[in-house]
């Protein structure tokens, strides 16, 4: 874990204003509570939603496999949120064959409109995992390569670098709110927010991204070929993904962690971790939250995907 820099960005209970306080519990406010209707794919032993970022029309869209987000300063609530946008989508597509409108998610907009609903009305660091779930369902999403938006480098993951980050942190700027009336077309229709372990393994297994953050970080380790497992530690409020779950013969119950840090983090960038290590994530940061395409969350089978 030596050879890159841990960017963080989340800001933990403790750390927050008064005025921060009141947009999360405003934001949470304006979620619906988590129910899948109707669950299935309980018998299955794995399930990884980064498999859709390999799938064929992926790369047939995109001309390459999506890596997942390389962030550059402490945006790490819009790059673990950019993460679950574009599994959202390419579920989405793949499921109603579709391939052409695979594309990759500008999330440094909801990103900025995240510190914006937080009272950060300028360039800098740092959001809440609540207030960016408002904005992926008030603000919504362009597609990153559209004209007039900085262009991004696929190097060790998708990266625009610090300065265009920081450039677009502050949601209030001219640049996005000229955005806004296109992005408001392609909003993310349900956020809820995940209190226990089991809702999240249900959101997993019905093919629903999940964001978390804490102030918990995994130190992972290859431990067989393709496979990294990580126990978490204390460190700095961080923001990242949940995309799949799997019964592991030796570990047990795993949820798979996906990060921003490079694809030299882990087994390129991810790892598993137990089930025990979410619960404490979820109590520590109480962020967790399911993105869905549709209103509520219908139980999906796999079937249709792949």
């Amino acid at each position: 874990m030596s050879d890159f820099t841990p960017y963080f960005g989340w800001i933990p209970p403790k750390e927050r204003t008064p005025r921060q306080w009141s947009a999360h519990f405003e934001s949470r406010h304006l979620l619906p509570e988590f129910s899948i209707i109707g669950r299935t794919n309980e018998e299955l032993d794995k399930v990884d939603l980064t498999d859709l970022w390999s799938h064929p029309d992926t790369v047939s869209a995109l001309g390459y496999a999506y890596p997942g987000v390389r962030q550059s300063s402490g945006c790490c609530v819009g790059a673990g949120g950019g993460n679950a946008i574009f599994t959202l989508a390419a579920i989405e597509v793949i499921r109603v064959r579709d391939p052409e409108q695979i594309l990759v998610p500008f999330w440094l907009l909801p990103y900025g409109r995240s510190r914006f609903y937080a009272g950060m009305t300028s360039p800098g660091d740092g959001s809440l995992g609540s207030t960016f779930a408002r904005a992926a369902k008030e603000d919504g999403v362009v597609e990153a390569k559209r004209e007039g938006l900085p262009p991004f480098e696929n190097q060790d993951g998708l990266s625009w670098g610090e300065r265009v980050e920081v450039s677009w942190s502050d949601g209030d700027a001219a640049q996005t709110l000229k955005l806004l009336p296109d992005s408001r077309k392609h909003l993310i229709q349900t956020v809820s927010s995940l209190q226990r372990v089991d809702d999240v393994e249900q959101a997993l297994r019905n093919y629903y991204p999940v964001t978390i953050a804490c102030s918990l970080i995994p130190d992972p380790k290859i431990v067989e070929e393709g496979f990294a497992f990580g126990r978490v530690a204390r460190g700095g409020g961080h923001q990242t993904t949940l995309l799949g779950v799997q019964s592991h013969p030796k570990y047990g119950l795993v949820f798979k962690y996906v990060n921003q840090w490079g694809l030299r983090w882990g087994y390129n960038g991810t790892c598993w971790i137990p089930a025990g290590d979410v619960i404490s994530m979820i109590r520590d940061g109480e962020e967790c939250y399911a993105f869905s395409q549709y209103q509520g969350f219908p139980a999906q089978t796999f079937s249709l995907f792949l």
